[in-house]
């Protein structure tokens, strides 16, 4: 596995769209499930079967003492604990969606030979595995960590070894110094038309959260420079279940341009065990960014947890509120009333409805192959992909 996998948050976004595209073609949650058992057993046995080969074909595999202590050890490795197989038995729940883990547990851990990546298998042990996939020879063995509950950051969540206390994170003044080096004017200029403040290239920023990995401690840093480009580099090194709810609320509050605030709940609120406290807190909040953050975050949970939701208590909310809304939350309160309409078939003929009265961004510029955002456009092309019926299609 390649190094700039380890801890790099745009793979764990990459493999989340992957997963949304299979549902909005019209992947099914039987066909997903069907074929992860398929894999999990497919692989299992190739495993079984190829070590069974190499044991017929390794003369010392013939030493019963040497052969029952070789299956002993097996009980320690790290991809037999618990958690590994929660997480892959997860991912034959329905309802599953590769969001739902915190996939912040692959930190790139120091060591005494220098950096070198680690996978957390607990929260008080970490193997470095190799996962940065050059040879384990001399001093890069494979090494066992235990993480001491005494040595906590002050300012991050889960357990450090002595040897990260004693190596200091990435300094915030080096990183503004590079983000400063990487601004162009006429990225500034086209970020500024649509509200952004900053003038660095989306691509380079990502690649230089790809180097510093996670680090939280450095992420809180830059996030209170009060940048713009610091603060969305901050969102892609944090943890973000590391962050508490009081915290994450005044980030939002704090949170002056749209891709930051979007960033934010994303990459971010989206992944906190605080998602549905903010949810609720946000979602009538007198400030429309905020609330436009709540509806972000309702239209989540009316594709992935709509238990428990009032769908036509929202469809009311919005027949009556997104015509006059501000511009992001009329964004935000848009996209909740398509998913409904799209994953929840008998609400789709009212959300339609709604959508074809009010009429909003029904004159949204669409770019050739892309979808409108006008709901009834929107709803009718993602059921129709999903192979299902709409009712305007009738």
């Amino acid at each position: 596995m390649p190094g700039g996998l380890v801890g790099d948050q745009e793979e764990s976004e990459h493999k989340a769209v992957a997963f949304d595209v299979f549902r909005r073609v019209g992947g099914s949650e039987r066909t997903r499930i069907r074929t992860m058992r398929w894999i999990s057993a497919g692989f299992l046995l190739l495993v079984v079967t190829g070590t069974l080969v190499s044991l017929a074909t390794d003369r010392a595999a013939y030493h019963p003492v040497r052969l029952l202590r070789s299956i002993a050890a097996l009980r320690r490795s790290p991809f037999l604990a618990p958690d590994v197989v929660r997480r892959l038995r997860a991912y034959n729940k329905p309802g599953f969606h590769p969001d739902d883990p915190d996939n912040t547990e692959l930190l790139e851990r120091p060591s005494g030979a220098g950096a070198r990546p680690c996978m957390k298998i607990t929260p008080l042990l970490s193997w470095n595995c190799n996962l940065d996939g050059r040879p384990l020879t001399g001093d890069r063995q494979v090494r066992r960590t235990v993480h001491t509950p005494d040595l906590v950051h002050p300012l991050g969540s889960g357990h450090r070894t002595e040897e990260e206390v004693e190596v200091a994170g990435t300094a915030v003044d080096e990183v503004m110094a590079e983000l400063a080096a990487l601004e162009d004017p006429k990225v500034r200029a086209v970020n500024e038309r649509h509200g952004d403040d900053h003038g660095v290239n989306l691509g380079k920023l990502r690649a230089l959260a790809k180097r510093l990995k996670t680090q939280q401690d450095l992420a809180r840093g830059l996030w209170g420079t009060g940048d713009g480009a610091a603060r969305l580099l901050a969102l892609l090194i944090c943890r973000p279940k590391a962050f508490e709810r009081d915290e994450l609320d005044t980030m939002m509050r704090e949170a002056r341009t749209p891709k930051v605030q979007d960033w934010l709940v994303n990459y971010v609120v989206k992944k906190s065990p605080h998602a549905e406290d903010l949810r609720l807190a946000w979602f009538a909040d007198p400030d429309p960014v905020v609330a436009a953050a709540g509806w972000a975050l309702t239209a989540e949970r009316v594709v992935k947890k709509p238990e428990g939701l009032d769908l036509a208590g929202l469809l009311d909310v919005i027949e009556a509120e997104m015509k006059d809304a501000p511009d992001r939350l009329q964004w935000a309160m848009n996209t909740c009333l398509a998913e409904i309409g799209i994953e929840h078939g008998e609400h789709r003929a009212r959300a339609i409805g709604i959508g074809e009265r009010l009429e909003v961004l029904k004159d949204y510029p669409t770019s050739p192959g892309c979808t409108s955002p006008f709901a009834p456009i929107w709803i009718d092309e993602m059921v129709r992909r999903q192979g299902g019926t709409s009712p305007a299609a009738r």
